[in-house]
């Protein structure tokens, strides 16, 4: 039977064991992303469960650093990743935190967070928070300017956007049985939206 298995972690725990200080000021041009195919549109990876029937997700939250992401950040996601080796990993929103003030410093707080799977080869996608667009009166880039430098990227697998439906890039990803290439579970991505309006129908929220 095909399962599906998710990887938890304490990040508090985990960055309260890491080793060095620091933030990352990685280059990035203002061009194309370190790691995306450039040319034609790439073919995207496919996923499926594994000839053992398992399928494992990890899901990185709330990374919230901006363009000079903590080294530690990156140093639990490459812990992460080496130990658990999932087959497709998720970030949860809030990548920015409003800091950024220009294009390229979005860019490169997106490009910091998302090295750690293209570096790896494993699909991965990313599902907007409501602190995403902080910054977007400032530097430009809206959540539909960020979800078109992630799509880019070589592994990601963030869908369009559907004009007329409420969220960018709400995601349904087909898993194929390990067994055939028939699609037999789904994984679906929702942006979670800005923030509450303050009532809804005519009641406080």
């Amino acid at each position: 039977m095909e399962k599906i298995q998710g990887a938890g972690f304490s990040r508090r725990t985990a960055l309260a064991a890491a080793g060095t200080l620091g933030a990352l000021g990685l280059g990035l041009s203002a061009g194309a992303p370190a790691f995306a195919k450039t040319g034609p549109k790439a073919q995207k990876p496919v996923l499926a469960f594994r000839p053992d029937g398992g399928f494992k997700v990890v899901q990185f939250n709330d990374t919230q650093d901006d363009e000079r992401t903590d080294r530690r950040t990156i140093e639990l996601m490459d812990g992460v990743l080496d130990a658990e080796k999932p087959d497709f990993v998720v970030i949860n929103g809030d990548v920015i935190n409003g800091g950024c003030d220009t294009e390229l410093e979005v860019k490169q707080a997106l490009n910091h967070v998302v090295r750690p799977m293209e570096s790896r080869q494993i699909p991965w996608a990313v599902t907007f928070g409501n602190h995403d667009e902080d910054s977007a009166q400032r530097t430009g880039m809206a959540e539909d300017r960020m979800l078109e430098f992630l799509q880019s990227y070589e592994f990601n697998l963030n869908a369009d956007s559907v004009p007329g439906l409420t969220g960018t890039s709400n995601t349904q990803l087909l898993l194929q049985s390990s067994r055939s290439k028939d699609p037999v579970f789904a994984l679906w991505l929702i942006d979670t939206g800005r923030y509450a309006p303050d009532a809804i129908n005519g009641r406080e929220c």
